[in-house]
């Protein structure tokens, strides 16, 4: 992720979990009417993963849903003969669990 900032952070500063306007515009927020979004707020989570820190492993019940919003995130799996094997790679904007 480098040096970028979370949109979050420019919106509200650095101890603010989560601004609303942060989410409000992202499209699977559509329709949800601005006065919803303080609410919604206190159920999200903004996190910031080091390279190569897991998300999640393979294995772990799902259930959490996660908007990418800079990076990228690669979905890989262990086989049973033990290769690791790519399934996706997500980018900024992506969702990863929508399937939750």
């Amino acid at each position: 992720m480098g040096n970028t900032l979370c949109r979050c952070r420019k919106l509200a500063g650095p101890d603010v979990a989560l601004h609303p306007r942060c989410f409000g515009q992202v499209w699977i927020f559509e329709g949800i009417p601005p006065e919803a979004w303080e609410s919604l707020a206190g159920d999200l989570v903004r996190r910031r993963l080091s390279a190569g820190e897991d998300l999640f492993q393979q294995g772990e019940p799902a259930e959490s849903m996660w908007l990418i919003t800079a990076g990228s995130v690669k979905l890989w799996k262990i086989t049973e003969d033990g290769r690791i094997l790519t399934l996706d790679i997500r980018k900024a904007g992506d969702l990863l669990g929508e399937n939750v």
